[in-house]
């Protein structure tokens, strides 16, 4: 009978080849640990939180930041998605259930959704939810999906407060019987308010392109060299300010009026 030996060489072999595993998992394992670090550091910079999805079991995990972010503890947020939607806004619960159905039935690689969630303090906040399929079956049936919400209240504050301050000003103007305008110069496409148009009987249709060479040709006679003059001067910033008095032909009585420039 044959018996078979391993030299010390050999056992010392498996020994540090053992050891090679060893140290190299531990290194890949610190790695992993810095990455998840830095990625949490990341995150709560911008108020963001990453989640996954099962849709064979329905769990859904969060990332830690999740609970800063709304003000519930750990276990008040179930890992079950269908009850996180109650924590949703009423009147954003189906429309972005629906999306996100159709997302997963559709070939779309990415979702991305704006909605609203109840913060345990009672107000809402605003949040902005991206997600991709992360894994599918060999059907192609998507099994996981992993996402991040990021809140964006303060963004949608911002927008509120530009959105009124727009308003009023449009208002104001309104009321002022100004005209607003804008010139890009390089295209020659004189932008208008409807203000604009109704003060110079400007025609409302699309397809009537305004320009600087439009407008120039209904002012006065007298007035267009005057009027040109001013522009050049201001354009290449021999003035300040523009500022002048001309008569404009207005395109709906084709009767000469005037008008101030600024």
């Amino acid at each position: 009978r044959r018996r078979h030996t391993r030299s010390l060489c050999d056992w010392s072999s498996d020994v540090c080849s053992s050891d090679l595993r060893d140290m190299q998992q531990k290194e890949n394992q610190k790695k992993l640990e810095e990455s998840y670090i830095r990625l949490e550091l990341a995150l709560k910079g911008i108020s963001a939180t990453t989640w996954e999805l099962n849709l064979i079991t329905g769990e859904i995990f969060y990332s830690d930041f999740l609970y800063e972010m709304t003000g519930y503890e750990e276990g008040e947020i179930k890992h079950l998605f269908g009850q996180n939607i109650l924590f949703m806004h009423e009147d954003d619960r189906e429309n972005t259930f629906n999306d996100f159905a159709e997302f997963l039935k559709s070939k779309s690689v990415n979702f991305e959704k704006e909605y609203r969630i109840k913060h345990k303090q009672g107000h809402h906040i605003w949040v902005l939810n991206r997600a991709t399929i992360s894994e599918r079956n060999k059907k192609c049936e998507p099994k996981k999906v992993i996402g991040i919400i990021i809140d964006i209240t303060k963004l949608k504050e911002t927008q509120k407060k530009l959105e009124e301050s727009e308003i009023r000003y449009k208002k104001t103007m309104e009321a002022s019987g100004a005209a607003i305008w804008e010139w890009d110069l390089m295209n020659d496409k004189v932008f208008v308010t409807q203000e604009f148009r109704n003060l110079f009987g400007l025609p409302d249709e699309k397809d009537f392109a305004i320009s600087y060479k439009t407008l120039i040709k209904n002012v006065h006679p007298d007035d267009t060299e005057m009027l040109d003059n001013a522009f050049q001067d201001h354009i290449s910033g021999k003035t300040p300010k523009l500022d002048i008095d001309y008569r404009f032909k207005k395109f709906t009585t084709g009767l000469y009026e005037w008008y101030n420039m600024q």
